[in-house]
């Protein structure tokens, strides 16, 4: 054995020994721990708040410690437990030097969370050991609410207001539909939103439509009540003769249900009403007025005026001037004379001067009857209808009635006479032979000529003839002679 190279080898790592631990001492016992462990960084998941149903912010805290942190930031979900599979993850990958962050979770058309759906989330950071998470904290999700709407009844153009809390919204994040369609939002707060009631809603006066209110997304309906009322905004014609048909312009207005629930007033009358699609109004004969008021009114006792209706007078342009009392219709020609067709009204009517006498008018014709027992003479003919009071071009003359003479003077038994004179065509009249009815004459006489032949029973003899007309006794100046 070289115990001499022994020697020197234990000298040598004696003296290496001695070195090392000459450096060692120099540390502090702190450096020493610190090089043996490194202290990991801690973390707090502070809050979850919910801003409004489709909005919530995430704060958390984080202790730096002394390993780098790679990513950090927060994962969520609907179930307990949640971690970066089963939720979904908001992170940063970044170093962060601690203290506190937050973040954003928006849901959107994609996301919609339904409301009071309890959402849970966890903080966490990643470094070289691996993924940390602070504690789990949850909290129940919060709803829209859209639960009064003013009034509950409106026509297009009216100003709606729907209150409930609608978390500070911006004019994007709000839609309203009335009737599914969109209404134009006029004002907009954190509490109420006003809207214009829109046109082209599919319903008619007096149907319900909803009102429905789209935060962000997320849809509320605020009623399946609101009640929808007709907007009358016009009406054709504006001018026209009596009885007229308008048709009222507007929006929701019923063409496909009953049409009772209106009520239409033109001048001082109640207008009749006439079909559906559209419905449509008759000028009433009996208005008083050239320019008449048009009113509407509704089942909910509302009335609404649309405007004006011109009335323009109807127009004689020939009648005939020589008439007999009782002669049968005579015909009137004009235009715009109103047809009647019902005596329920009062007008049309027409006047021989100061006398009533009878009217006829139909869609084609109109004629008019000269009594029998008017007085004969020259008379205006007033025509009554409305408002106005239309004279004829010319005047009437009532032919009275009269025999001129007859012929044969003399007849015998079951032999007839004719009558000459001024008579109505087509008439039968009575004739009596001394005050005494001996009979009739033969209907189909013609005008200036009528027949008659006496009784049977008539025992021969001279009479005086006449006929009655009316209340009055018309005489013959020529006798009758009766041979055996």
């Amino acid at each position: 054995m070289n115990y001499a190279f022994l020697k020197r080898t234990i000298v040598l790592q004696t003296i290496v020994f001695l070195a090392l631990l000459t450096q060692s001492c120099g540390k502090t016992d702190e450096e020493l721990n610190a090089e043996k462990v490194k202290k990991p960084s801690e973390i707090e998941t502070l809050t979850l708040t919910f801003n409004n149903p489709l909005q919530a912010t995430l704060t958390a805290k984080i202790v730096k410690g002394d390993y780098p942190i790679t990513k950090y930031g927060f994962v969520y979900g609907l179930k307990p437990d949640v971690s970066d599979i089963t939720g979904t993850v908001l992170s940063t990958a970044k170093d962060f030097a601690g203290g506190e962050f937050s973040s954003e979770i928006s849901f959107n058309a994609g996301n919609i969370i339904a409301d009071g759906t309890t959402l849970y989330v966890k903080a966490f950071y990643t470094d070289k050991t691996g993924t940390t998470y602070g504690k789990e904290i949850s909290s129940v999700s919060q709803s829209f609410q859209a639960g009064v709407v003013s009034p509950m009844f409106g026509k297009t153009g009216d100003i709606i207001k729907i209150t409930g809390k609608f978390y500070t919204p911006k004019p994007g994040d709000i839609l309203v539909t009335m009737g599914n369609i969109e209404a134009k939002i006029i004002s907009l707060s954190d509490t109420q939103i006003e809207v214009e009631l829109p046109t082209g809603i599919a319903a008619y006066h007096g149907d319900k439509i909803p009102v429905s209110v789209s935060n962000r997304g997320k849809r509320v309906t605020a009623t399946a009540d609101f009640i929808i009322k007709a907007n009358v905004k016009d009406f054709t014609p504006k001018t026209g003769p009596l009885t007229t048909e308008i048709t009222f312009i507007g929006d929701n207005i019923n063409e496909n249900s009953f049409i009772a629930q209106y009520g239409v007033r033109i001048g001082d009358q109640n207008a009749m009403s006439f079909g559906k699609n559209p419905f449509r109004w008759m000028v009433p004969m009996d208005v008083s007025t050239a320019v008449a008021p048009v009113w509407i009114g509704f089942s909910d006792m509302s009335v609404q005026k649309v405007g004006d209706f011109v009335i323009t007078p109807p127009v004689i342009t020939e009648i005939q001037t020589q008439l007999i009392g009782g002669r049968n219709w005579s015909v009137l020609i004009g235009k715009d004379i109103p047809i009647i067709s019902s005596r329920d009204y009062k007008f049309p009517y027409a006047k021989l001067g100061d006398t009533e006498i009878p009217l006829s008018v139909g869609w084609e014709v109109t004629k008019f009857l000269v009594p029998i027992d008017m007085e004969p003479g020259e008379w205006d003919f007033t025509l009554y209808a409305g408002p106005f009071s239309i004279k004829a071009p010319k005047k009437v003359v009532v032919l009275p009635h009269k025999i001129t003479s007859i012929s044969p003077s003399t007849i015998h038994e079951y032999e007839g006479v004719n009558l000459y004179g001024t008579f109505v065509s087509y008439t039968s009249y009575i004739i009596c032979l001394d005050g005494v009815q001996a009979g009739s004459t033969d209907p189909s006489s013609k005008d200036g000529v009528v027949f008659f032949r006496p009784s049977s029973s008539i025992p021969p003899g001279v009479y005086t003839l006449s006929f009655k007309a009316g209340d009055k006794q018309y005489y013959s100046p020529t006798k009758l002679t009766i041979a055996k």
